[in-house]
């Protein structure tokens, strides 16, 4: 992925989260406060930003918070107060109708709300009426069946005020958000390897050479985690990210703290690779990369698997490696996005946007093709966009079909899938009659995206393999175009 951008490509970070959180303390009325809050976030005789769990660093910057985390701080210590005339007798229906940016930016809330059933409606209380209520309820209730349910981002004081009501209740019942959040994942991973929770540090991140991000998205909602990979990507770590997201982030970033950068507005791809798998297709892409890796290990033994480490440290090895030569190639890759490629592709050609259909060709064709053409990427997809609706206008596409349930999944010498696909496509060209061409589209992943090529004419397979060698040796069928009557 190339660290050049344009001019105009203005990076994520940088000038933009610095001015997003100037604006987001002024819009609270606490502009000056701002200055306080970047001295105190996370440092050790300051307090814990309550945007993320980031883990702090002792001598770290001057500043070590976030745009996001800035943010939440400044919502937190907001001036702003939502009195009782905002809820009452407002349904449901019309609190839903905000989105979460308007409902935050009411303010804090100052009174009790009471949601009335028989009227529909919430109605604003005081709070001997509350405190009545919650008692007259509470009293119909046995305390072990009660649970104080808490939010991680209230303040130690109030937490303690809760547990303390809770108990002189009865209940010792008292769940927290991350209790919710993390229970699930950290009884699986106390399964799967022996601890609830992550076994690296932040230290690990000074000295990894290869980082895989999957299951979250740090670049929108947890930046500070950007700036460690930024430190890692520059002193040459590989960052690999996994996500159906493609974050501009990773594509594009600009440590604010960077003053080169930030003079500069520009900054640095810190991901090598995206993988954009469909959305639930993780656990596919995952197995394959397993697939991939014991395939290499039976190709040259002792030198992929870490033999002593499995036999010391795991078990249920040889189940492992079953289940993987039970799943078929073909299973692997079609559920981790190449049919998500193929739907884009097939409404592209059906709806005629061309545009969509070029965004399916590999940029490193392009970039190939524009070079020896000597012009640039931008300027030759418009050249090819405006020869497809050229040539379509004179040959109107009845019909296409690309059928994926026929598809040849296969490996290259180097262990990496691609695909065959069958392609049908039924023409009119009016006074000529109605054609039938018959071919297979090549479909294969670079950088972490699925790409389809034709390969029905040999000028395009030859293409194909100066720009991609690993395909030169690989046979492709050239296809047919018959008449029909």
């Amino acid at each position: 992925m190339a660290d050049v951008h344009a001019p105009g490509d203005k990076p994520a970070g940088g000038r933009g989260a610095i001015r997003g959180t100037v604006r987001a303390w002024s819009r609270q009325g606490i502009p000056l406060k701002l200055i306080g809050s970047f001295l105190t976030a996370n440092k050790v005789h300051g307090f814990d930003c309550p945007g993320c769990a980031f883990p702090d660093k002792t001598g770290r910057h001057l500043v070590d918070s976030c745009e996001q985390g800035q943010k939440a701080i400044a919502w937190e210590m907001t001036r702003k107060a939502v009195g009782a005339e905002f809820f009452d007798g407002k349904t449901p229906a019309q609190l839903q109708s905000l989105g979460d940016f308007d409902l935050e930016f009411q303010g804090r809330l100052t009174t009790p709300v009471l949601y009335e059933r028989g009227a529909g409606v919430f109605r604003a209380i005081d709070w001997d009426e509350a405190y009545a209520i919650s008692a007259c309820e509470l009293a119909k209730l046995p305390p072990q069946s009660v649970a104080f349910y808490a939010s991680g981002r209230s303040s130690n004081e109030a937490a303690f005020l809760w547990q303390l009501a809770a108990r002189t209740y009865g209940s010792a019942n008292l769940p927290d958000s991350s209790n919710f959040c993390h229970e699930p994942s950290g009884y699986a991973l106390k399964q799967s390897i022996g601890t609830g929770k992550g076994t690296c540090s932040l230290d690990d991140f000074e000295h990894a050479d290869l980082f895989i991000v999957i299951g979250q998205n740090p670049a929108s909602n947890h930046p500070r985690m950007m700036a460690a990979l930024y430190e890692a990507k520059k002193r040459g770590a590989t960052i690999l990210v996994v996500n159906p997201l493609r974050e501009r982030g990773f594509t594009h970033f600009s440590d604010p703290k960077n003053v080169g950068e930030l003079l500069r507005d520009q900054g640095i791809a810190v991901a090598d690779a995206i993988y954009q798998v469909t959305i639930g297709g993780d656990l596919a892409m995952l197995k394959g990369v397993m697939k991939a890796l014991l395939e290499m290990e039976r190709s040259a033994p002792g030198r992929v698997f870490d033999h002593d480490f499995i036999e010391a440290h795991t078990e249920g090895l040889d189940a492992l490696l079953a289940d993987l030569d039970a799943c078929a190639w073909n299973v692997l890759v079609e559920r981790s996005g190449l049919a998500d490629t193929v739907a884009t592709f097939d409404a592209a050609m059906h709806g005629a946007d061309y545009a969509a259909v070029t965004k399916t060709i590999p940029p490193k064709v392009l970039g190939f093709i524009a070079n020896k053409g000597g012009i640039d990427v931008a300027k030759l997809r418009e050249v090819v966009i405006e020869q497809m609706a050229k040539a379509l206008a004179e040959v109107k596409i009845e019909d296409f079909s690309m059928d994926l349930a026929k598809a040849e999944y296969r490996e290259l010498e180097t262990g990496e899938p691609y695909v065959l696909i069958p392609t049908e496509t039924i023409m009119d060209a009016g006074d000529k009659g109605k054609f039938k061409a018959t071919s297979q589209t090549l479909a294969f992943m670079d950088e972490g995206e699925w790409y389809l090529l034709r390969v029905n004419e040999q000028q395009q397979v030859e293409i194909m393999r100066e720009v991609y060698p690993q395909f030169v040796g690989v046979e492709f069928d050239s296809g047919s175009v018959e008449a029909l009557k």
